[in-house]
């Protein structure tokens, strides 16, 4: 249980951005309906694939946690920019 636990306030923690982006999403086009099906989808797809590969590699935590800080730089640099 205290897993599961963890699991869900590290994603709620991690996923407040994507709220954010479908809350704009709604405010823009009023379909708000669509913006949560797609959003629903996309987030399944992305925490099968996750739990999928992580349960395949057994990464250490320090692995994870250096690739996915790269990730998030590299993410933040392109919006900076303005590429995404």
């Amino acid at each position: 249980m205290r897993l599961f636990l963890l699991a869900v306030w590290t994603v709620l923690l991690a996923e407040i951005a994507c709220g954010i982006r479908s809350a704009v999403l709604t405010a823009l086009y009023h379909h708000p309906l669509t913006i949560f099906m797609g959003t629903m989808v996309g987030t399944a797809v992305v925490m099968i694939f996750a739990v999928l590969l992580g349960d395949r590699l057994s990464a250490s935590a320090g692995w994870v946690r250096l690739v996915g800080g790269f990730f998030f730089i590299v993410y933040g640099f392109l919006v900076m920019k303005g590429k995404v």
